[in-house]
């Protein structure tokens, strides 16, 4: 016996067995069920202490559905996030962190941009497979390191449903949803003031940015109850 606790020695023998017993998999033996959707973590990095915290609440939920005997069903997945994508992308040719990728092709083009702020641009014209590439590339990087990070944090999803927001069962959903919300008249379309990013050249939702900020006095209100 070690005289020292390796944590991640015990970890890894717990993964396997959880893995090798299929943990997660509803085992469809009960009549009640219970299932948590994951929100699915932006795929422009790794997960954070925000993600850990979120995934234990899930996780707590399931194990203790499991334990009442229930079929609970925790279904994992990633967003694919396009538009932050594309900037953390973009950012990684700017800082010259993706410079590896820069063929002599490329350096040799009559528009290649003697400014790294212009490169994203320049590639995405002009290259713009070998910048889908690169980008698929660190999507997969971080889809494992994500799925990883999460078999370390002890999740216990059914990894074998795992959802990617580009699949083409999840495309299919969106377009769905989409098409049920038209034909009931809960979305239209009009002209209307957008916010529109210069950089990547698409329309951005008022939640990523700092549209301003209203300053308001609010009642304070205390709430008595009774003591039962």
């Amino acid at each position: 016996m070690n005289q020292n606790y390796n944590p991640k020695e015990w970890e890894e023998k717990t993964f396997s067995r959880w893995e090798k017993e299929k943990v997660g998999k509803v085992r469809n033996e009960s009549s009640e069920s219970h299932t948590i959707l994951m929100p699915p973590p932006n795929l422009t990095g790794n997960l954070h202490a925000g993600h850990a915290f979120q995934h234990y609440l899930m996780d707590t939920l399931t194990r203790v559905y499991r334990q009442k005997g229930m079929d609970a069903l925790w279904v994992p997945g990633v967003d694919h996030a396009g538009i932050q994508l594309e900037g953390v992308i973009d950012k990684m040719f700017k800082t010259g962190e993706a410079d590896d990728q820069i063929t002599n092709e490329m350096k040799n083009h009559p528009e290649f941009p003697v400014d790294n702020e212009d490169l994203p641009k320049f590639l995405k014209k002009n290259f713009r497979e070998d910048w889908l590439k690169f980008a698929w590339s660190k999507v997969e990087e971080w889809r494992d390191f994500q799925k990883n990070q999460a078999k370390v944090l002890g999740d216990t999803p059914d990894y074998s449903r795992n959802l990617f927001t580009l699949d083409e069962r999840a495309v299919d959903m969106v377009n769905y949803a989409f098409k049920t919300y038209w034909d009931d008249g809960l979305i239209y379309k009009k002209s209307y003031l957008i916010n529109w990013s210069v950089g990547l050249q698409t329309a951005l939702s008022d939640v990523p940015e700092d549209i301003g900020r209203e300053t308001r006095k609010d009642p304070f209100v205390t709430i008595e109850y009774e003591v039962f």
